[in-house]
């Protein structure tokens, strides 16, 4: 990896890994949607074991609507111009995701 002025920095011994604390309350989304239909026309359902906080936010990062949605109740996005938006998702744990949708 170079950084700056030609300085590169190299450990093959460098490990990654990922800790996925959200999966325990967001239902397992590898093979899921975490937000379904996706296009949506009008009510955006939520992959989720619990309650989860939901913000939605313009492709700009407004926010324009903000609620705690229980498991299987969805939020009424048919209000929404077309176009693509972000729902930030946050459980009760406090842990958080960005998932982009787009409404029809």
């Amino acid at each position: 990896v170079t950084v700056l002025g030609g300085l590169s920095v190299f450990n093959p011994n460098w490990t990654v890994s990922v800790n996925d604390k959200f999966a325990d309350d967001i239902s397992d989304y590898s093979n899921h949607s975490i937000v379904y239909p996706n296009p949506v026309n009008q009510h955006l359902y939520f992959n989720q074991k619990s309650k989860i906080n939901v913000n939605i936010l313009t492709a700009n990062g407004i926010s324009i609507m903000n609620g705690i949605i229980s498991p299987s109740e969805p939020i009424d996005v048919s209000s929404l111009n077309p176009g693509i938006y972000i729902a930030r998702i946050i459980n009760e744990k406090g842990h958080t995701i960005h998932v982009k949708f787009i409404k029809q």
